[in-house]
């Protein structure tokens, strides 16, 4: 998908609705072990880049800077969900602040996959494969 795809779907009334809301998205990496992991965690998106905050030694900064490849899922919890899929690569940046220690902040720029899908209807380019 080009960047205009990936904005049109991201600006869509349910992309807006997950991106702001309170679910945990599920966080997908490969683990220094290689296998895959998947975990809840929470997320702040400015407009433009999914942020995720974790320690500075955590397992997950890591593998990301071994791997930087990750897929992320919000859902809804109702049924049927609305979901949004993203996947791309990870950009660790260090950050300090006054009240907290330094904390790497991953960032997750959707990039050349991304849909928002219900049952049965689907946005995007190809439906359901990412």
């Amino acid at each position: 998908m080009n960047k205009q795809e990936i904005a049109e779907i991201l600006a869509k009334p349910y992309s807006q609705d997950l991106l702001s809301g309170k679910i945990p998205a599920r966080f997908a990496y490969i683990g220094l072990d290689g296998d895959p992991r998947v975990v809840p965690i929470g997320f702040h998106w400015d407009g433009e880049t999914l942020q995720i905050f974790t320690v500075p030694k955590s397992a997950k900064v890591k593998a990301l800077e071994r791997n930087p490849r990750v897929s992320i899922t919000i859902d809804t919890e109702s049924f049927p969900p609305k979901v949004l899929l993203l996947r791309g690569s990870a950009k660790l940046t260090r950050i300090c602040r006054p009240s907290l220690p330094a904390a790497p902040l991953i960032g997750f720029r959707p990039r050349s996959k991304v849909r928002l899908m219900r049952p049965i209807l689907a946005w995007g380019a190809s439906g359901r494969d990412l």
